[in-house]
C-alpha cells in the first residue's frame, strides 16, 4: 500500500469511515461530515436496506458517500472490509468507531457468557481491530490518520443494570489513551467523545413524556442532545483544528454529569460566609 493509494481516499472531499453510520448518532456524524465537504464511507450491517437508502439520499443531495457492509463481531469481516476499501476508495484518513451495542439495563444476575461475548466483541474488540487495520496502512505509507471513538457517560457514572455496558465503554476509553501513546510517534491521533442522553430512536422508543421531562430537568443547558451536538465534536476532533489533541475523552452531555442530582429546593440555605 503506497502513500498515494492511501491519500486517494482523502482527496477533496476528505474521507471518513463511520462504523454504524446509518443510524442514530452515526447518521448525525455522516450528515455533519458531508455538510463539511467530506466523503463518508458508511459502514452498516449486511442487508440493511435503510442504510442503502440513506447513502442514496446523501448522493441525491450532492454529497459523496460509499457504503460498506460488515459484521463487526466477526474479525474476518473486519479484514474483508479494509480489503474492499483498498480496492475501491482507498483507506480513509479518519476512522470513527461509532458502532456499538447497548442492550439496555441488564442486571448482573442475568448476564451470561454469550451476552458478554457479543457485547465485548462489538464494543471493545471491533474498535481495536478496526484501528489496527487502519493504523497498519497509515504507518506503512507514512501517512497520518485520526481515530475518534464514541464512548458514553456510563463509563464513569454508574446506574444499576449497566455494569456490562459501562465496563465495555470504560475499556474503550482506556484503549483510546493507550493507543494515543502507542500510535502518536507515527502522527496518528486517537480521541473519544462520551455522549449523554441523545435523542435517537433507540433511546426514545421506551420513554414516556414524563421520563423525558425528568431527563431534561437534569441537564443544566435545559435540553437533551441531538445527534448533531455529538457530530460537531467528532468533526472537530477529526479536523486539523484539534491537531495537538490526542488521548482525550470529551464529555458531551450538556453539563449533566457535573451536576449533583438532588432536589436543591429541599436543601436548607446556609448562613453566608463572613
Amino acid at each position: 500500500m503506497t502513500r498515494s493509494q492511501i491519500e486517494s481516499g482523502a482527496k477533496s472531499p476528505r474521507t471518513a469511515l463511520v462504523t454504524g453510520g446509518a443510524g442514530g448518532i452515526g447518521r448525525g456524524i455522516c450528515d455533519a461530515f458531508v455538510a463539511a465537504n467530506w466523503r463518508v464511507v458508511v459502514h452498516h450491517e449486511p442487508s440493511d436496506h435503510e442504510a442503502e437508502a440513506f447513502i442514496d439520499a446523501i448522493r441525491s443531495n450532492g454529497g459523496t458517500a460509499t457504503g460498506v457492509a460488515a459484521d463487526l463481531a466477526d474479525a474476518r469481516s473486519i479484514t474483508r472490509l479494509f480489503d474492499e476499501l483498498d480496492r475501491t476508495v482507498g483507506v480513509p484518513k479518519v476512522l470513527i468507531n461509532n458502532a456499538g451495542w447497548d442492550p439496555g439495563n441488564v442486571p448482573l444476575r442475568d448476564i451470561d457468557d454469550e451476552f458478554l461475548d457479543r457485547l465485548f466483541a462489538v464494543n471493545i474488540k471491533a474498535p481495536m481491530l478496526m484501528t489496527q487495520q487502519a493504523a497498519d496502512r497509515w504507518i506503512a505509507a507514512d501517512c497520518r490518520g485520526v481515530v475518534v471513538n464514541v464512548s458514553s457517560v456510563h463509563s464513569t457514572h454508574s446506574l444499576a443494570g449497566r455494569c456490562a455496558y459501562a465496563t465495555s465503554k470504560g475499556a474503550l476509553e482506556a484503549m483510546t489513551r493507550q493507543l494515543a501513546v502507542e500510535l502518536g510517534p507515527w502522527g496518528v491521533r486517537v480521541n473519544a467523545v462520551a455522549p449523554g442522553f441523545v435523542t435517537v430512536p433507540r433511546t426514545l422508543a421506551d420513554k414516556t413524556p414524563e421520563q423525558l421531562t425528568s431527563f431534561v430537568d437534569r441537564v443544566p443547558i435545559g435540553r437533551l442532545a441531538d445527534p448533531s451536538d455529538i457530530a460537531s465534536v467528532v468533526l472537530y476532533l477529526a479536523s486539523d483544528l484539534s491537531g495537538y489533541i490526542t488521548g482525550q475523552v470529551l464529555t458531551v452531555d450538556g453539563g449533566t454529569t457535573c451536576r449533583l442530582h438532588h432536589d436543591t429546593k429541599k436543601v436548607a440555605r446556609g448562613k453566608a460566609h463572613a
